[in-house]
């Protein structure tokens, strides 16, 4: 079979509103999601909020190896195969996305190599014929930009701009009325701009799933006058990603690639299609287990490494997937001790047996009031007994503890405090540590020497204590103020999503005479009846 390679670089661009000449980018549309499904299609492997990289950064962050001081994004590489009458055709994608960065503290723009401070200036960079940024790397997610180091990623290729390029014009259409219009106008400019350069350009409408019937409409209606191929798209249902990515290297490349996606399918008809897919995986495993797993005591590690289980996975994910192996798994059990003649309970035997027992053990003394009352209970159980031994040994140690030992053991045992050690690892949603964050925890959790007596280096007066407690409450940086900056974020993108006007870490307007200096870590302007409010966070803990 004949084979042949092609390269297409794929331009994500769109803006959230346009004021006049001046744009914004301060709401999420959607350009990151599609990137993330289209590079990471796994189940596990999207992550769909991607709202808090969107605009606001410092500025050691703007100058990072990944944004490297440019308003675009460099999203790696992937490489998809198609086959048609009898030759494969790969074809490799370069991603990239045009966001607009703005400075965390003047909510301004942060200045580049080219000027963007208009729609223009903005086009004129997406546009640039030359793609020159050595030293840049390509971006996963905000956590990235911070810690580089646990994720895996890869440089900026200097060739990209010898590769015919395409793009991809997004617009949100999950609501309506001025913004929506807002955005209508600017899409439409940003088409005229694409079309005026004779470019290979797309629409893609995000977030078909919750979209407005009448934005949809006047979107069509727009794409119809100016003649441009519009295709609706779902990043968080996967609908139609992989395929407006096709249709865009399909302008670009023309017919020297078969088996491409060329027409855009409908929305209706692409969300049934990747439901009947889902539906089909998990059909499958269930199947597969029915007819190959017999047994209670098979291992999952076994069942990991069939087909039919890495299909439903990425479709579904390990959580679902592994659910459903351990409910088919718990059925196999239950029927097998229903069926089983020798597992009768012999109620009265038993009882009178643990109290014969009890009462001739004497070096069992000391919990001979918690297992009488363990054997109380009918039938006695083992859980029951456990849980008066535990509490008798807990009582124990907590009388001999230090102050501090105490309140540890009151905060671990308290109800869900276990959870954490439940807890699925996902890096798609967060729920990750490596293994040095792990060791910490364990340490703190049990008590154990975390520190080392090392110094603070935050306060190089002062000595850690070997319980970590310093470490989780220095005021001068540390876990204390990440939880206070955490804190402050989330409340401050929760009331952006309430389309309020946020400031974070507003100072010296608090009041009209600036009588007031101390900073408001989120300051909400019109808060009630045209009057702001500023909302100080304190971490308790500290």
């Amino acid at each position: 079979m004949a084979s042949s390679n092609h390269t297409v670089v794929v331009s994500v661009l769109g803006l959230s509103r346009l004021d006049g000449e001046n744009f914004s980018s301060h709401q999420g549309i959607g350009k990151s999601c599609l990137c993330y499904r289209f590079m990471y299609p796994g189940y596990d492997d999207y992550q769909q909020d991607h709202r808090s990289h969107s605009s606001l950064l410092a500025l050691h962050e703007f100058e990072s190896d990944v944004i490297h001081k440019d308003h675009f994004l460099y999203w790696g590489s992937t490489t998809r195969t198609y086959d048609a009458k009898g030759s494969s055709e790969k074809v490799q994608f370069e991603v990239l996305e045009y966001p607009v960065f703005y400075e965390d503290i003047t909510d301004q723009p942060f200045h580049s190599k080219k000027s963007i401070g208009s729609l223009d200036g903005y086009m004129r960079m997406v546009l640039a014929r030359t793609l020159d940024s050595p030293g840049k790397m390509s971006y996963k997610n905000r956590d990235l930009i911070c810690s580089p180091q646990d994720y895996e990623s890869v440089a900026f290729p200097p060739e990209i701009g010898k590769h015919r390029r395409g793009y991809v014009v997004v617009i949100d259409v999950s609501d309506n009325g001025p913004t929506f219009e807002s955005r209508l106008r600017l899409t439409e400019k940003m088409v005229a701009h694409l079309a005026s350069r004779k470019q290979k350009f797309i629409c893609a409408a995000t977030k078909t799933d919750e979209s407005l019937a009448t934005s949809l409409e006047k979107l069509s209606e727009l794409a119809r006058r100016n003649k441009f191929t519009l295709i609706e798209v779902s990043a968080k249902t996967n609908v139609n990603v992989t395929e407006m990515f096709e249709i865009v290297a399909a302008k670009v490349l023309g017919k020297t690639v078969q088996g491409l996606q060329t027409h855009v399918p409908p929305y209706s008809d692409a969300a049934q299609k990747t439901l009947s897919i889902r539906n089909s995986a998990r059909q499958a495993f269930r199947t597969y287990l029915q007819k190959r797993v017999t047994v209670a005591s098979e291992l999952l590690t076994a069942i990991e490494r069939t087909e039919e289980y890495k299909a439903c996975a990425h479709l579904h994910g390990k959580f679902e997937t592994d659910k459903m192996f351990a409910q088919h798994v718990l059925t196999l059990r239950n029927d097998e001790v229903s069926t089983s003649a020798n597992v009768m309970d012999k109620v009265n035997i038993r009882q009178q047996f643990l109290e014969a027992y009890v009462a001739e053990r004497t070096d069992l003394s000391p919990y001979t009031k918690y297992l009488k009352e363990g054997l109380a209970q009918r039938p006695p159980i083992q859980k029951a007994f456990s849980a008066k031994m535990d509490d008798f040994q807990f009582n124990q140690l907590f009388n001999s503890s230090s102050l501090a030992d105490r309140a540890r053991l009151l905060s671990i045992s308290s109800p869900h405090a276990l959870s954490w050690l439940s807890v699925v690892p996902s890096k798609g949603l967060g729920l990750h540590l490596n293994p040095d964050q792990f060791q910490v925890a364990i340490k703190w959790w049990l008590g154990l020497n975390a520190s080392g007596g090392s110094l603070c280096s935050l306060c190089p007066d002062t000595v850690l204590d070997p319980l970590g407690h310093h470490a989780s409450t220095c005021k001068r940086g540390g876990d204390a103020v990440f939880r206070h900056n955490r804190l402050r974020d989330v409340v401050a993108e929760s009331c952006r999503l309430a389309h309020l006007s946020v400031k974070v870490e507003a100072r010296n307007n608090l009041t009209p005479d600036h009588s007031h200096t101390r900073p408001a870590d989120v300051l909400v302007q019109n808060w009630s009846r045209g009057r702001p409010a500023a909302f100080d966070m304190c971490d308790l803990k500290a």
